[in-house]
């Protein structure tokens, strides 16, 4: 795949994906890319974000940023420190669900507010 982009499989014929194709007559095999989308997620206050399924994932102390191929479904999840409680997402996420589920066909970025 090109950097901005992720391999999703194969397809066309039957044993295109099984990782070895022995030709005995014409086949068509399809290689499937998917464009990556960046997922930022902000904090702000006394907590981090898990992340699941990231491709690439990169965090400084109050923001990570997660890579995935377009239309991944992903989840996120904010995590108080003790003592401490989630208050609600901002920006592309909304809400005060703890977790989210997210399809991403787009750049995001969400910002997990604690206190």
């Amino acid at each position: 795949p090109d950097a901005d982009s992720i391999f999703r499989g194969w397809g066309g014929h039957e044993d295109c994906g099984d990782g070895e194709l022995f030709m005995v007559s014409n086949k068509l095999c399809i290689a499937f890319f998917a464009k990556l989308q960046q997922l930022t997620v902000n904090t702000e206050g006394h907590g981090t974000v898990a992340f699941y399924k990231p491709h690439k994932l990169g965090c400084t102390d109050d923001k990570c940023v997660a890579q995935f191929g377009h239309g991944t479904r992903t989840r996120i999840k904010a995590v108080p420190e003790t003592g401490y409680r989630f208050l609600g997402w901002s920006g592309d996420c909304t809400g005060k669900n703890r977790n989210l589920k997210l399809n991403i066909q787009s750049n995001q970025t969400c910002t997990a507010h604690f206190e």
